[in-house]
C-alpha cells in the first residue's frame, strides 16, 4: 500500500476522504470483546477501509435493523459477526485502520429511507476507502477471508551423492484468479464475481485485495499484483485495473442479483428494454452480431474503423424518465425513447438459437436474442426491424434492432439482428417504412 501510495499516481489520494454516515469502530486492543457502530459528523475526515462480500443467505447475515441501532452504537457483540466480518476486522485492526465500512452493519437494513439514502452513496464509500477487502471466493459469511492453503507439489530431482545436497522443484502457484482480472470478457466464476453490487465495488474502488483459496490478489488502478511479487500483468496501453471497466455494461450484465434490491439501484426499478439493466434474474445473451468481410468470413473492426465504415441510419426524437427520488442518478419508475428509423413489419417463420427468419424473407438472418427466448414461442410473432447501423464501405452490412409490439402501441426491444449485403431492406418481400417507434 505504501508503494501504491508513493509511486502510482491514479492511486495517490491527496486529501484526507471524508467518511461515510456510519462505520464500525475497531478496536486497538484485539482482547476487547466487541466493536462499536460511529456515526460520523457531516464533514468528519479520517481513512477507513471498505468490505466487498457475498451475502449469501440473508436471514444469516449479521445486520444493524431498527431495534438493535441504538444497542450497536454501545458495542457490536463479537458472537453475533460472521467469520467473514471477523477476518475483515482483524485485518483492519493489523493494518492499523481504526474504521471499517461493511455494509449490513453500516445501513439500517430494515429502514427503506436510510437504505434507499445510503445506496446511492456507493460510489463515495468505496471511491475514498484506503482500501477494499473482498472476500473473492466467499459464498456467504460463514467461509470468511482465510483458507487452508494447498501446497505445492514438490518433486526431488535425482543428484548425484558426491554433491551432498538435494535438488527440488515445485509446481508453480496458480494464478487463475488474477489473470480473471485482466484482458478477460468476464471476470471469471468466483462467487464474488456473480453479484452485480460486489462488481460495482470493485470498479469504485481505488485498490483492492482479494482474499482466494489459492492466493492474495491486489488489484489497483493499473494493473494486478499477484502475491508471488510479479506485476506483470500490468500493460503499456490503457489503464487495466477497476476503472477500465466503469463504463463495462457487458460485465456488469453477466453479473447476477441475489435479492431483488441487489441490482445497483440507478440501474433498476423499471428499466427499459433498450437498457441492458431490464435483464434481472436471467442469464443474458451478449453473442454480437458480427461485421463480415468481402471474403465472406466475420471481421472484427476497431473503433475508429467502425466510425469511419458505419453510418447511424437512426435519430433519437426523445427520451423520458420518471425518477422516484431527488436523486439524479437514483431509482426510475419508467423511461421511454422514441426512435425515428427505417424499419421492416414482419413475423418469425423459423428461430434457432442464433439465426432466424423472417417471412419477408427467405434466408436465414444472425440475430442475438437479448435474453433466453422460448423459440417455439415466438414463432409466428410478430416483429419490426429497425434499420439503426449501415455500412457503406466494401464490408457490406446492416444491424437491425429487433422490437416488439405491446399493447399500447409501445414496443420493447428484444434482439439485435444483422443481414449481409444490404439483403434485408432492398431484397425484402415488403416495403419499409420510416417512422417513430416509443421504445419502453
Amino acid at each position: 500500500m505504501e508503494t501504491c501510495n508513493s509511486e502510482h499516481p491514479r492511486c495517490r489520494r491527496r486529501q484526507t476522504p471524508r467518511l461515510p454516515k456510519r462505520v464500525l469502530e475497531v478496536t486497538d486492543d484485539a482482547s476487547v470483546p466487541g466493536n462499536r457502530l460511529y456515526v460520523c459528523a457531516p464533514e468528519e475526515c479520517c481513512a477507513y477501509i471498505a468490505l466487498s462480500h457475498c451475502w449469501g443467505d440473508a436471514a444469516t447475515v449479521p445486520k444493524t435493523t431498527r431495534a438493535t441501532l441504538e444497542l450497536y452504537k454501545q458495542t457490536v457483540p463479537d458472537e453475533v459477526l460472521s467469520r467473514t466480518f471477523r477476518d475483515a476486522i482483524l485485518i483492519t485492526r493489523q493494518l492499523g485502520f481504526k474504521y471499517i465500512w461493511i455494509d449490513a452493519l453500516c445501513i439500517v437494513e430494515d429502514d427503506p429511507q436510510d437504505w434507499a439514502a445510503e445506496a446511492v452513496t456507493m460510489a463515495a464509500i468505496y471511491g475514498n476507502a484506503s482500501l477494499t477487502i473482498a472476500a473473492a471466493s466467499s459464498e456467504d459469511g460463514h467461509s470468511g477471508l482465510f483458507y487452508e492453503r494447498q501446497r505445492g507439489q514438490e518433486r526431488r530431482v535425482p543428484t548425484d551423492p558426491s554433491l551432498n545436497m538435494e535438488f527440488l522443484v515445485r509446481l508453480r502457484v496458480d494464478h487463475e484468479f488474477a489473470q480473471t482480472l485482466v484482458g478477460r470478457p468476464t471476470w471469471g466464476s468466483w462467487p464474488l464475481s456473480k453479484r452485480k453490487w460486489c462488481f460495482q465495488e470493485r470498479i469504485l474502488s481505488r485498490r483492492t485485495v482479494y482474499y482466494t483459496n489459492g492466493e492474495i490478489v491486489w488489484e489497483y488502478m493499473t494493473g494486478v499484483l499477484c502475491e508471488c511479487g510479479e506485476d506483470t500483468l500490468t500493460g503499456s496501453g490503457p489503464p487495466l485495473g477497476p476503472g477500465s471497466y466503469l463504463f463495462d455494461k457487458r460485465r456488469l450484465a453477466e453479473t447476477g442479483p441475489t435479492f431483488d434490491r441487489d441490482l445497483p439501484p440507478r440501474l433498476k426499478e423499471v428499466a427499459p428494454t433498450w437498457s441492458w439493466a431490464s435483464i434481472i434474474g436471467a442469464p443474458i445473451d451478449y453473442n454480437d452480431v458480427r461485421f463480415w468481410g468481402s471474403s465472406g468470413n466475420p471481421k472484427c473492426f476497431t473503433g475508429s474503423e467502425l466510425e469511419r465504415f458505419y453510418e447511424p441510419q437512426v435519430h433519437v426524437r426523445n427520451a423520458h424518465w420518471e425518477q422516484i427520488d431527488n436523486d439524479p442518478f437514483g431509482r426510475i419508475s419508467g423511461a421511454v425513447l422514441d426512435l425515428e428509423a427505417l424499419g421492416i413489419q414482419t413475423t418469425f417463420s423459423s428461430v434457432g438459437q442464433s439465426w432466424v427468419k423472417f417471412n419477408h424473407w427467405k434466408n436465414w438472418t444472425q440475430c442475438a436474442f437479448d435474453e433466453y427466448q422460448d423459440y417455439a414461442d415466438i414463432e409466428g410473432k410478430e416483429a419490426w426491424l429497425l434499420l439503426i447501423v449501415r455500412n457503406n464501405a466494401a464490408y457490406h452490412k446492416e444491424v437491425y434492432l429487433v422490437v416488439r409490439p405491446n399493447d399500447d402501441g409501445t414496443s420493447r426491444r428484444i434482439a439485435l439482428a444483422g443481414g449481409r449485403d444490404r439483403c434485408v431492406l432492398e431484397n425484402s418481400q415488403r416495403p419499409a417504412e420510416r417512422k417513430t417507434f416509443r421504445l419502453v
